[in-house]
């Protein structure tokens, strides 16, 4: 490496490629959490029983949640592997499209944002729309259908996992960022001139999103620090001073919280559209009757 090298890392992500989905509205829905293993669902019903026992959920929430999981691997399980990817491409593509327009009635901040890495690109697709409808419809008309309390607890239980995702992966970035600077030091004192890789093909280029709470711009901005931390850990490896296992170990727990926080958005989201359609359906009743 004593050389001046412009090689540059391309990403291995698959393309993201819109795609027409032929699979019914329910299964599209359904595969927002598909592809889930059996390790993970025993490490949400795990994560569900803690946010039960610290008081953010009711053991019957804990364990309905747990169960809607399961269901939902199963069913999504047992698709065919071309109407898996199809899903994942169409739910991936619909999450980033719902960031591009403002809820009518509602205040947001509207930013671009650029992802390198295809897999967080996918991370985000899935998750971050949800959590941010999510914790706008909560305000709006949570309490009606939650109750106060629980609504309460749903938000403070929200808050808690984007927050400690946030100062997760700022924290890594910084301790990455750290160590990079030493080590170009290092390199610079031996007369080594470092790989530079970098991505030529971003897998979210500058993407104007509208993001609607406070809480859901730090989602977005751990998102960005986590990109960030990809970025030197690629540096590392490129530069051999991480193998790919030390970096694995760094990545995972970033990854798990992500997975977590994402989808206990996408579970309140889903469970107050639920729970709005059969209130609104009593009503019709009711009227009828």
């Amino acid at each position: 490496m004593n050389e001046q090298n412009d090689q540059k890392m391309v990403s291995q992500d698959p393309e993201h490629v819109s795609a027409e989905s032929d699979i019914g509205e329910t299964q599209q829905t359904d595969a927002l959490l598909g592809g889930i293993s059996e390790e993970e669902v025993q490490s949400a019903a795990k994560g569900f029983e803690e946010l039960a026992n610290a008081g953010f959920l009711t053991e019957e929430q804990a364990q309905e949640a747990t169960r809607n999981i399961a269901n939902i691997r199963k069913r999504y399980s047992d698709l065919s592997s071309q109407q898996q990817k199809k899903i994942i491409r169409n739910r991936v593509n619909s999450g980033v499209k719902m960031m591009d327009s403002t809820l009518p009635g509602s205040t947001a901040v509207v930013r671009q944002i650029t992802l390198n890495h295809g897999s967080l690109k996918n991370l985000f697709g899935q998750f971050v729309p949800y959590l941010d409808r999510a914790i706008v419809n909560m305000r709006m008309f949570g309490e009606e259908n939650f109750g106060k309390k629980n609504n309460v607890e749903r938000l403070n239980a929200l808050n808690e996992m984007v927050t400690t995702f946030y100062e997760k992966t700022q924290l890594a970035l910084q301790e990455a960022e750290k160590l990079k600077n030493e080590k170009m030091a290092e390199m610079e004192d031996n007369h080594i001139t470092p790989f530079n890789p970098s991505v030529p093909l971003p897998a979210l280029l500058n993407h104007e999103i509208h993001i609607h709470s406070q809480l859901s711009m730090k989602h977005l901005l751990a998102y960005e620090n986590f990109d960030k931390l990809l970025n030197i850990c690629a540096w590392l490896e490129w530069n051999e001073l991480r193998t790919p296992s030390e970096i694995s170990k760094t990545i995972r727990p970033l990854q798990k919280m992500a997975l977590d926080t994402g989808r206990r958005g996408y579970l309140t989201f889903v469970d107050l559209l639920h729970k709005r359609a059969d209130k609104e359906t009593t009503n019709d009743l009711s009227i009828a009757a």
